[in-house]
């Protein structure tokens, strides 16, 4: 698996103008070196109507589906990072009766074997580390249910008041959930 980081997409090409993607042409930052790759899987995070302008036209052309790419209703997300002292469980991944509509990852889960988080911390909570939390909001419209105000118009704690209300009110998501285990 071969992941550009640190490149501009610039292009994706069709071969003989068929409906497939052949290669991938990027600008390497470090060099400022444009290079050209064909492999099996193309992934890009880019901007829909960004993406849209690196297709090949033949493709396009060939594949006119393509072009409902544009169709794709774009919203800002953005989360909270919450550490605390233990693993958590999580049972479920999304607060479904919150109207900020909210997903949580726990990373001691997805990193486990890879990353001793007990090795973290700064000062007084070094080593004390057993989780982080990745909350995302992904409707920063919506009123909320504790602060009744969108997202948007919270300060930064008030957020992390709406996100521990959430997690206490749907204790289906997170077994446990104690923002006294929380190292804020």
């Amino acid at each position: 698996m071969v992941f550009r980081t640190e490149a501009k997409l610039l292009r994706f090409h069709s071969s003989a103008g068929g409906p497939r993607v052949s290669a991938a042409s990027w600008l390497e930052r470090s060099t400022g070196r444009e290079q050209t790759g064909a492999f099996d899987f193309y992934l890009s995070a880019i901007p829909n109507d960004e993406l849209l302008l690196r297709l090949d036209p033949a493709l396009l052309d060939a594949a006119p589906t393509l072009r409902s790419i544009a169709r794709i209703a774009r919203i800002w997300q953005n989360g909270v990072m919450i550490y605390t002292r233990t693993p958590q469980q999580l049972r479920l991944n999304v607060f479904s009766r919150h109207p900020w509509k909210i997903t949580v990852v726990s990373h001691a889960e997805h990193w486990q074997g890879a990353h001793d988080l007990s090795q973290y911390g700064v000062g007084k909570d070094r080593g004390q580390l057993g989780d982080v939390l990745s909350f995302v909001i992904s409707d920063w419209h919506t009123p909320g249910v504790r602060c009744e105000r969108p997202a948007r118009a919270c300060s930064p704690n008030e957020i992390y008041e709406e996100l521990c209300f959430a997690s206490e009110c749907e204790p289906d998501v997170i077994d446990n959930f104690d923002r006294r285990d929380h190292l804020v």
